[in-house]
């Protein structure tokens, strides 16, 4: 019987293109969160978010700030016995100060051996 990292390791192994494609997806969108001028980038992402982890069937909301950018919150129901998981992250990045000091642009994902290469990566 395999172990979880080893049936993990194979999942990832196995859909490594579509995983990195939905990546480089979710990457492209300039989410940053100190420049007004991007604030609908930044709900860009928060939907993006959204939309992927209700694809993974979670129940997903965008929750509104009055001070600040959207919370993406999601959850599945609680299931006796099953141990709880609480992931938290942010999905904006800090601007690309310098964009001459990037070998491609900050967000057009690039991949360069076994990397991708773009801003929030």
């Amino acid at each position: 019987m395999e172990s979880v990292i080893e049936q993990v390791t194979e999942f990832l192994h196995s859909n490594r293109t579509n995983a990195e494609q939905t990546l480089a997806e979710f990457l492209a969108i300039p989410s940053v969160s100190a420049d007004p001028k991007h604030r609908a980038d930044v709900r860009r992402a928060a939907e993006w978010v959204a939309q992927f982890l209700s694809q993974m069937g979670l129940g997903p909301e965008i929750v509104p700030s009055e001070i600040g950018h959207p919370v993406v919150y999601a959850e599945t129901p609680y299931r006796e016995g099953v141990p709880t998981v609480l992931i938290y992250g942010h999905y904006d990045v800090q601007p690309a100060e310098d964009p001459t000091l990037w070998e491609s642009p900050p967000f057009q994902p690039t991949v360069r051996g076994d990397a991708i290469y773009a801003r929030g990566a």
